[in-house]
């Protein structure tokens, strides 16, 4: 997925937005660190200028790391 992003042009972290309830933009990069376990990040694809944001999913999550999502404030 990409999106126009930052103006950054090496890797950064994209800091995290606290939406309001009835907010309907600022929730995706929560969801993907909480889901990734804060393995996540992002690059600027030239020459297009987008940002890029990549991330490392579990196949196989312990009952442990599932039980983690839910205690996770997004």
């Amino acid at each position: 997925m990409t999106d126009p992003g930052s103006s950054c042009s090496k890797p950064s972290r994209i800091p995290l937005q606290a939406p309001s309830l009835d907010a309907e933009r600022g929730r995706g990069l929560a969801i993907v660190e909480a889901l990734s376990r804060n393995r996540w990040g992002s690059y600027r694809v030239p020459p297009e200028g987008l940002r890029l944001v990549w991330c490392h999913l579990d196949l196989n999550p312990t009952p442990a790391q599932v039980e983690e999502l839910f205690r996770s404030p997004i």
